[in-house]
């Protein structure tokens, strides 16, 4: 025998369930590589199907994120477990061939299941373009997520103000300058932005209110962990459980975590931490006193995202790999900026 999954000898790759044999089709070498392993040369042993998928990808890629070129799309494979058996097949007939009616299915499929092509993608690079920006160095190592966080923040950004050339080349240098990765540099500069939205008269600049919000942010970052996968029953018992114990749910990160606490708080205010401070205590309940309405895995496959609704916007919870929940975002509505930069 060559390859046992779950205790169970794999001779041929019909042995394995629809949706993997799918998968096998969309990996590039994904099937002649697996039949190799099936020839008894060697002992692989996985505990599931979806560990065997992992490993196929790391031996042929090197990673587990997958990009199926007729799409444009990079999905991680975690990603694509998630897909209804009928959605995945779709997907490898497109990924061969693909009309404009097909595009039509596949841009259907992209909503499903919040996923982002690289067409879209390339929004990044017209920004950038269009305000006669470098790449900035942080980005040659920057990971998929942190590129879709920066993707999701000049979305965000362009909705909410009304750019100017000046100000959108300031707040890049200034997050340049701040951020240590891809995602925070996307963070610190709409940061950037909502601060030169309030014309704040306290608060003198943007590193004027990163220092008067920092403490709080802070005492906002622990988590707890989770040792399996939680549904909308389970997430709100442990979030409950974390609560009777005295714990607010924390960040993410720090940049995440300030980021959400500033879109959510006036900034002209007269005392913005004790605001910061309301602004959470809100934002607690909500979580302590509703059901998540989405969930779903991240499109690297890395994390599971779970979405509330909150009066003033969405509310994104996140569960890594390594089973800790945490406070991933809290933006509102893009509405209630409406000045031009």
């Amino acid at each position: 025998m060559a390859l046992i999954i779950d205790k169970t000898e794999i001779s041929q790759p019909q042995q394995f369930s629809d949706k993997i044999q799918t998968l096998l089709q969309l990996i590039h070498q994904g099937m002649p590589c697996t039949e190799a392993l099936i020839k008894p040369k060697q002992i692989v042993k996985c505990n599931s199907e979806e560990q065997f998928i992992e490993m196929l990808c790391l031996k042929l890629m090197g990673s587990t994120l997958l990009y199926l070129h007729q799409l444009h799309l990079s999905v991680g494979t975690g990603k694509l477990f998630e897909l209804h058996n009928q959605d995945l097949r779709t997907l490898a007939v497109l990924n061969s061939h693909n009309s404009e009616k097909e595009r039509i299915i596949l841009s259907e499929i992209l909503t499903k299941y919040h996923l982002v092509d690289s067409n879209a993608l390339n929004k990044i690079a017209r920004f950038y373009h269009r305000y006669n920006l470098d790449y900035p160095a942080i980005n040659s190592g920057a990971s998929f997520d942190e590129k879709l966080t920066l993707y999701n923040v000049i979305c965000y950004c362009e909705q909410a103000f009304t750019l100017s050339e000046e100000t959108v080349t300031t707040a890049y240098h200034w997050a340049t300058q701040k951020a240590q990765n891809l995602g925070d540099f996307a963070r610190y500069f709409c940061l950037y932005l909502v601060w030169e939205n309030s014309q704040s008269k306290t608060l003198t600049s943007p590193d004027h209110l990163i220092e008067t919000l920092a403490p709080i942010v802070n005492s906002n970052l622990n988590h707890p962990i989770a040792n399996y996968e939680l549904d909308v029953i389970t997430l709100q018992q442990m979030i409950k459980s974390w609560y009777q114990d005295g714990n607010n749910l924390g960040f993410s990160g720090f940049t995440s975590g300030l980021l959400s606490i500033v879109l959510n708080i006036d900034l002209n205010s007269e005392d913005v931490v004790k605001d910061a401070s309301a602004c959470l205590d809100a934002l607690q309940t909500t979580l302590r006193s509703t059901s998540c309405n989405a969930c779903y895995m991240s499109q690297s496959g890395l994390s599971r995202h779970y979405s509330f609704n909150s009066q003033r916007g969405e509310v994104i919870l996140k569960l890594d790999r390594q089973g800790y929940l945490s406070l991933f975002s809290h933006w509102p509505s893009t509405s209630i900026f409406n000045l031009h930069l």
